[in-house]
């Protein structure tokens, strides 16, 4: 989900930008062939984003129930002794602060 984020934003921004620059072409000085080319690129952009939004959440529903699901869970003390003993104190803090506000971390990624 993390991974998802992150990718939309990057991708996402960069497409939102150039739909911006192109919808004031007033203020921009592109030849029409560049025009073209850039709307094309950007109507692109926008349609991945939706395709990489839904092939997520498709197939993290498909293999979650047998292979490979991220596993979240409320903190116990014994990670934040772990993170302590090996140095990560920022992840100790965060994970005495999730556990005892009760939320739930990103306990292992989705591996297998």
């Amino acid at each position: 989900m993390i991974h998802t984020y992150g990718a939309i934003s990057m991708i996402g921004g960069t497409g939102f930008f150039e739909v911006f620059t192109l919808a004031s072409r007033k203020h921009v000085h592109i030849q029409p062939r560049e025009y073209v080319l850039r709307w094309v690129f950007a109507v692109c952009i926008c349609f991945f984003c939706v395709s990489f939004v839904l092939a997520n959440k498709f197939s993290s529903r498909v293999f979650s129930s047998f292979c490979c699901a991220d596993q979240w869970r409320v903190p116990t003390d014994a990670d934040i002794k772990s993170a302590i003993a090996n140095g990560h104190y920022g992840v100790a803090v965060e994970d005495s602060k999730a556990k005892d506000a009760g939320g739930m971390l990103l306990y292992d990624t989705a591996s297998g």
